[in-house]
């Protein structure tokens, strides 16, 4: 019984250690194309921005998204119309308590593909996503 439990916390921890992995994925890949860092994982009361960057005077905000490779639904297609809405709020809820003007700002999505059998990355960066418009 003790292994079954350990095995069930186990199954029930790995998806976080994931997301966090492609987080550093999509952190690293991030600086290397020249963006600043200006936050990560920043909290609003009813979501999270996964990182903030500034790039060329425009406030970026990024949802990283990890899936296997082969997966049916691509990360960039994985994002909901109602977890658009909550990041939407949470870009918001940043601009108002942080921009001391009106700014440039913008949505991307950092999707990796991960190949299990090789551990192998590749990562899409999609530039102006529609969840403004």
């Amino acid at each position: 019984m003790d292994a079954i439990r350990r095995f069930l916390v186990k199954l029930c921890h790995r998806p976080k250690s994931v997301g966090k992995q492609g987080e550093v994925l999509a952190y690293n890949f991030i600086k290397k194309r020249g963006y600043s860092i200006v936050a990560r994982n920043w909290r609003f009361s009813h979501g999270e921005i996964d990182i903030i960057a500034e790039n060329s005077g425009v406030i970026v905000f990024i949802e990283v998204r990890l899936r296997r490779k082969g997966a049916f639904v691509r990360g960039y297609e994985s994002i909901s119309r109602s977890k658009k809405a909550v990041l939407r709020r949470a870009c918001f809820a940043y601009l108002k308590k942080y921009a001391k003007r009106e700014p440039s700002y913008r949505f991307d999505v950092v999707d990796i593909e991960h190949d299990y059998e090789t551990h192998s990355d590749i990562i899409h960066h999609y530039e102006n996503v529609s969840l403004f418009r």
